[in-house]
């Protein structure tokens, strides 16, 4: 008889900002605004497993977005994280038409391992909300929520045989695994290399816990006291948890991140102080992956393991679009050209806007009768169907803030007379932090010209 190990009940609608999809609760209008601590704690017990709650549902997790990937370990060398996609199923619960994720154990396969990756961003560059409830079974491996800078994401099939046999962000080669993440783990045991290393407080307490941590370049958990790894004992079955992130210090783009789980005087909470979302991440978009593992080789029965996705909670309060302003001088002081002139040319661009400006675009083609000359160290050279350009990428402009671009050019002796050399500047904000290739021919959307 098939029997369920682990089902996950989580509750999420998706407000990704202006550059992301909007998923939007039955019922509302609007994105809602992430809210108090107190508010939080309200959420958290509004997403029990009952789901005769009056509150709205919010639609299940859309596939579509989200990339699964996985492995099987039979026990071979030969066949570790051997692909697992003749056995991955996907449907509707006949119960409550969520979207549900069925893996069948094959023949002789010791572990089946997950990764389920985003594939869109979530911007910690403002505050939200995460909320909703796991249902761990008496014996499950565990699952983890990663937040991470990159799609790029490993699992270890064969790294240890007890605990929760996860390793999802602790496997012999770092290259390949989770850097510089934030972690939030659901496991039902703590040992050894398999658990979070850091919890010496709850390690030996033989329970389930939850743990926030972040994760070095070398794959291991920072513990130094900058970045702490935090955690404490859950027990089996229901619980509900939430997690809100709040920007505390606008300027460095620095907050804190608070856990809750329970509800009333069993609630208990986790805060994570100062956290920097750039120096973890290196940015502050960054892609969220469920990762979770059944071991089959020690004394688990056969059967099918059932992944149900219900509700995640993902709120980011709307943002007024960045404004930006772009301008650019030179150092011309005549109307017109003169022969073998080299001019200096200065972009200024401004982000008047309340909110960042993230991944701005700029390019400047060399203007007619000129040469490109030379350009500041930010810039880019290029040259796109003979047309010679200088090409800039910021990856955040904060709101008020203001960066200046050079680039010189020298005039050639083939101009006419009365050369009047106009202002023509190319830019766009693209809402990644990620840079574009510096030298296509697709320019910027928008021009500032004859400014």
């Amino acid at each position: 008889m098939k029997k369920r190990l682990l089902t996950i009940l989580i509750c999420f609608a998706v407000c990704f900002g202006m550059y992301g999809a909007v998923f939007v609760m039955p019922g509302e209008n609007s994105p809602v605004h992430a809210g108090t601590a107190a508010e939080g704690t309200a959420r958290t017990a509004s997403a029990a497993e009952d789901t005769s709650h009056t509150a709205p549902a919010a639609e299940g997790i859309d596939f579509a977005e989200f990339q699964m990937t996985g492995g099987l370990d039979t026990g071979s060398d030969s066949e570790k994280n051997k692909g697992f996609s003749d056995c991955v199923s996907t449907g509707s619960s006949s119960s409550s038409a969520r979207d549900t994720i069925t893996i069948s154990r094959p023949s002789g396969a010791d572990r089946v391992n997950f990764v389920s990756t985003s594939t869109k961003t979530f911007d910690f560059s403002r505050s939200f909300s995460f909320r909703g409830a796991a249902r761990i079974s008496e014996d499950p491996d565990g699952m983890a929520v990663v937040f991470q800078p990159d799609r790029d994401y490993a699992y270890e099939a064969g790294a240890g045989q007890y605990g929760s046999s996860l390793c999802v962000y602790r496997i012999e080669n770092a290259a390949r695994g989770v850097r510089n993440a934030l972690v939030l783990e659901f496991d039902t045991y703590l040992t050894g290399d398999n658990g979070t290393d850091g919890q010496t407080a709850v390690r030996d307490a033989g329970q389930p816990h939850m743990a926030l941590t972040t994760v070095g370049a070398d794959g291991k958990e920072n513990d130094d006291g900058e970045h702490p790894v935090r955690a404490v004992p859950i027990s089996s079955g229901t619980i509900s948890f939430s997690m809100d992130w709040e920007i505390t210090d606008a300027d460095s783009g620095t907050g804190c991140c608070t856990v809750r789980y329970g509800s009333g005087d069993g609630e208990r909470t986790m805060r994570y102080e100062n956290f920097d979302p750039k120096a973890v991440f290196g940015t502050s978009s960054v892609y969220m992956t469920v990762a979770g593992s059944v071991n089959y080789g020690y004394d688990q029965p056969d059967g099918d393991w059932q992944l149900r996705l219900f509700d995640f909670a993902y709120r980011n309060p709307p943002a007024d679009p960045p404004e930006l302003s772009v301008k650019e001088s030179s150092s011309q002081s005549s109307r017109y050209a003169e022969d073998n002139k080299i001019y200096r040319y200065t972009i200024t661009v401004e982000n008047k806007g309340t909110s960042d400006a993230v991944g701005v675009f700029v390019r400047r083609y060399m203007p007619e009768y000129t040469n490109f000359y030379s350009t500041d160290s930010p810039g880019h050279y290029g040259c796109v169907d003979g047309r010679e350009h200088v090409s800039w990428f910021i990856g955040r402009l904060k709101a008020g803030e203001r960066v200046q671009l050079t680039f010189r050019a020298a005039v050639n002796n083939c101009r006419p007379d009365k050369l009047v050399i106009r202002h023509r500047v190319y830019y766009q904000i693209l809402g990644s932090e990620t840079p574009p290739m510096m030298n296509t021919g697709t320019d910027p959307e928008k021009v500032a010209a004859d400014l």
